[in-house]
């Protein structure tokens, strides 16, 4: 499988390329701009962990040469994710703010929890990463936040505190918080607090080979899957 690899001197291009298996031949883009002459058909699917400029010049470069992309850069504005989205009406598009499996079981029992606890839990998210990390709060965050809006249509978000008036918490209430510093690859922590119990769901990150082995299963089913087409999420090749 050649990988044309996008954001590769960064610590998830690094983890990518570790993770890559012999038999895969990754060239490399360097801030999406390409520095080898691509012919027809010499990219198999192309992997982005870069920034969100660098991704749309990849956007371009890819609907040139026709080639399928697996997207995990974060941060991107809404007018970005559009333009991504729109590429995917021509060229194959997996897109993820998270590839780590353990993220996406985890992601399914927030939807249970928020199912099945009433609105009397108060829900706070809390997500902890290095102190390189450009975007807060994480993509993996949002998604999870995402997730319980879908059952909590009508929460009122609020990201940290600081300045609130004081007063009694709103039990519409979700709290978002972002904590940076060291090398912490990424923690995210759920916690439905009552006023008799709690539950806490977490996930926690040992390092980047985690997300870079779960970007390299979702572009080895793009490839797999020629007659495919279309805008999808690591979820689909999970569920």
């Amino acid at each position: 499988m050649n990988i044309l690899l996008n954001g590769a001197q960064g610590k998830m291009g690094q983890a990518v390329l570790e993770a890559s298996s012999q038999e895969d031949t990754v060239v490399i883009e360097r801030n999406g701009a390409a520095i080898f002459s691509i012919s027809q058909g010499a990219v198999d699917v192309g992997i982005d962990f870069s920034t969100p400029d660098g991704t749309i010049e990849l956007l371009e470069l890819a609907l040139q040469y026709h080639i399928p992309l697996v997207i995990g850069t974060t941060g991107l504005n809404a007018k970005q994710q559009s333009r991504m989205c729109k590429a995917a009406e021509q060229i194959k598009i997996l897109y993820s703010r998270n590839f780590s499996l353990g993220v996406h079981v985890f992601r399914k029992l927030i939807r249970m929890a928020a199912q099945c606890l009433p609105s009397s839990f108060q829900i706070e998210i809390v997500e902890r990463h290095h102190k390189h990390k450009r975007d807060a709060p994480s993509g993996t965050a949002k998604s999870c936040l995402e997730d319980i809006q879908a059952v909590r249509a009508d929460s009122d978000v609020v990201f940290g505190r600081h300045g609130q008036a004081t007063g009694d918490r709103n039990d519409n209430e979700i709290g978002v918080h972002s904590l940076r510093g060291g090398e912490v690859f990424g923690e995210h922590s759920v916690l439905w607090i009552g006023d008799h119990e709690e539950l806490i769901l977490e996930h926690r990150a040992f390092d980047r080979l985690a997300f870079a082995q779960g970007a390299l299963t979702a572009a080895r089913w793009l490839v797999a899957n020629p007659a495919i087409h279309g805008f999808f999420s690591f979820q689909d090749i999970v569920a």
